[in-house]
């Protein structure tokens, strides 16, 4: 699903081979009997620790077509998962997330990002708490909110580093 939701400047070098990763991966999936759908959303904004009811997470704009995508896959079943592959790139970790809805045979990939330089707060609450929050939302004020209980897979391996 493409969007028109602008791309911050930084991350526009990075933004279409990410892209093309998530479509790739979402191909795979399918490979191994998923239905897959690709989501490319807008800008990603870190929230720190009480950003937002009292949880740290990124928040991921979406177009009205990719949340009412994921609305309705949420109000039929609970994800099973999220596959969480990072690099960096530029102090810029990222990430490819793939939200798994087993008995649905159904994923979403999603690219998302943040800066390391801004996001120690955020990484040191959800160590802390055991989880990091996805705030899926649109511009016109819907969101879902995904926890994901292993916020250190958010945080790139040395290797993923580079």
């Amino acid at each position: 699903m493409s969007s028109n939701l602008e791309t911050p400047m930084r991350v526009k070098p990075y933004w279409e081979p990410l892209l093309a990763d998530i479509d790739a991966t979402v191909a795979e999936y399918e490979e191994n009997g998923y239905d897959g759908t690709a989501l490319h959303p807008g800008p990603v904004t870190v929230l720190g620790p009480g950003a937002y009811e009292g949880s740290a997470g990124l928040s991921v704009l979406l177009p009205k077509s990719a949340y009412e995508t994921l609305e309705g896959l949420v109000e039929d079943a609970d994800p099973d998962g999220i596959d969480v592959y990072a690099s960096v790139a530029d102090e810029l970790v990222l990430l490819g997330l793939f939200i798994r809805f087993e008995a649905a045979g159904r994923v979403l990939g999603l690219p998302a990002y943040y800066d390391r330089s801004n996001a120690d707060a955020m990484l040191e609450w959800a160590d802390e708490h055991g989880n990091l929050d996805l705030h899926l939302r649109t511009l016109g004020g819907e969101r879902l909110v995904l926890s994901c209980v292993e916020p250190d897979r958010f945080v790139p391996t040395d290797e993923e580093a580079g």
